[in-house]
């Protein structure tokens, strides 16, 4: 199966179509139906600008009420606090800033407009095949994970270019043999640019060090893996480092983002107490909450008794009524977690339009289950027919994209690919692990978007292989795409 139109390299002008068709589409969603009735207003939203206004009036990280915040790092407040100057007020509500709010969306859905474009480059770079870079680039246009992050005020979308730009730099070396030189090139470009994903996107520090785990696998001596890890381990966690030194000076602990505590009183203990106490996951969740308070008072008074001046971390608190669940009953927990990581995996971009159509997009339910997700968004809940029609190409799309990953894995066996398994799957898949493997307090879709573009790549490099290799009379199936 071969495509004509895609003999020849991308030109500038090709790659403007990508940028104007990505920036239509994007405009016209959100022009049309995002902007209106503050749809915009996702259920972490409000995290992210409460501490960009306050960035605005000079008083940095710090919440409505005063106290620093830990749980949100500052790249996206710091994106958002100058468009605070088109606001004529000063309060902390939201309603209030919309000028402000629409002016940073229409500039981020610029930015979030180039995704084709370097999506074009990680398809080359990691396959030299024109036809799938092109591709690649045409669904980075009309993916509709794509063009609702862009849309919202989150950090996915933003976020996503810069993830991009790691994996063109990381797997671009890891792939390919280059001289030494561009090899630390190619690892300042990763490091720089997962720190900025991570400035955004706390998730990324974890990314970091499965980034370490990437390169024991390269081809290189192993000499050279330890010189490439500890150059890329050092200049990611240096750029990181004012985070760290922030959070220490305040707090006398050392940690970059405490989210997880916060996650596992929230999520990860209810549904097990839940269990264990016969109790509805409401009130199970109530009584987690409750115990957290009560530790974070018991802080409070404890730092109060003897003068500590520093500032209590009320997520790390947090993990104090979490852990003795987890602890006791580490199957449940492990169920648990798995489950959210399979619903991260597996659900359906579309999902969010049901919530965007049934008015319930400001706030996520304590608890959701795959299976009652697809079933509302394919045919349960009512939808208007071209939501429902894209959710059903949705599934199908993603359907052959993961059976192409995992039929991809029985290629370890043909001779010729063999090689590109250990440099295409191997290493992807590393990372694709990382990203989906902290989803397990609470997963879904978006969570998985800086990944998206391995899982489609990844899909697409099967099908195309098979397609475009039919069986021959010596009885060999598959070539490699390098060929």
């Amino acid at each position: 199966m071969k495509f004509n139109f895609f003999k020849k390299q991308a030109t500038p002008f090709i790659f403007f179509i990508f940028f104007l068709a990505a920036f239509f589409v994007r405009a016209t969603v959100f022009y049309f139906y995002i902007q209106h009735e503050e749809r915009y207003c996702q259920p972490d939203t409000q995290s992210y600008t409460m501490p960009a206004l306050a960035m605005h009036h000079g008083k940095g990280m710090i919440s409505p009420n005063g106290t620093p915040v830990f749980w949100r790092t500052p790249g996206y407040p710091f994106f958002l606090a100058p468009f605070y100057a088109l606001s004529s007020s000063n309060s902390w509500d939201f309603a209030l800033h919309e000028n402000a709010h629409k002016a940073a969306l229409w500039l981020q859905i610029l930015w979030c407009s180039l995704l084709p474009i370097l999506l074009y480059f990680l398809a080359w770079f990691l396959t030299h095949s024109l036809a799938l870079a092109y591709t690649l680039a045409i669904i980075g246009v009309g993916h509709p994970g794509f063009i609702l992050a862009s849309t919202f005020l989150l950090t996915d979308g933003p976020a996503q270019l810069f993830f991009v730009m790691f994996l063109i730099c990381l797997l671009r070396n890891f792939r390919f043999k280059s001289d030494n030189k561009s090899q630390y090139v190619y690892l300042t470009g990763a490091a720089l640019a997962l720190s900025i994903y991570t400035w955004m996107r706390p998730m990324g520090q974890f990314v970091g060090i499965a980034t370490v785990i990437v390169l024991c696998f390269s081809h290189f001596s192993i000499t050279e893996k330890i010189k490439q890890s500890l150059f890329f381990i050092t200049l990611f966690a240096l750029s990181l480092s004012p985070w760290f030194i922030r959070n220490y000076q305040l707090t006398g602990k050392i940690f970059f983002c405490p989210l997880f505590g916060l996650y596992f009183n929230v999520f990860n203990a209810p549904k097990i107490r839940a269990r264990i106490e016969r109790i509805t996951h409401e009130e199970a969740w109530k009584r987690q909450c409750k115990q957290a308070e009560l530790e974070v008072y018991k802080e409070y008074q404890e730092y109060a008794r003897i003068g500590d001046k520093r500032v209590i971390v009320n997520e790390i608190v947090c993990m104090r009524p979490a852990l003795p669940w987890m602890l006791n009953y580490p199957h449940y927990f492990i169920y648990d977690w798995i489950a959210e990581v399979c619903k991260t995996t597996f659900d359906l971009y579309s999902y969010q339009m049901l919530a965007l159509y049934n008015n319930c997009f400001k706030w996520d339910p304590l608890v959701e289950y795959l299976d009652e997700k697809l079933a509302d968004t394919l045919f349960k809940k009512e939808l208007p027919l071209g939501i429902r029609l894209i959710a059903f190409v949705e599934l199908f799309f993603e359907l052959l994209l993961w059976i192409g990953i995992f039929s991809g894995l029985f290629m370890l066996f043909d001779r010729k690919f063999r090689e590109h398994f250990f440099t295409l799957w191997i290493p992807c898949g590393i990372i694709m692990g990382a990203v989906l493997f902290q989803t397990g307090g609470f997963g879904y879709a978006r969570l998985r978007l800086p990944i998206e573009p391995l899982i489609i790549l990844l899909g697409l490099v099967f099908w195309v292989y098979i397609f475009s290799n039919p069986s021959k009379k010596n009885g060999k199936t598959l070539r490699t795409l390098a060929q």
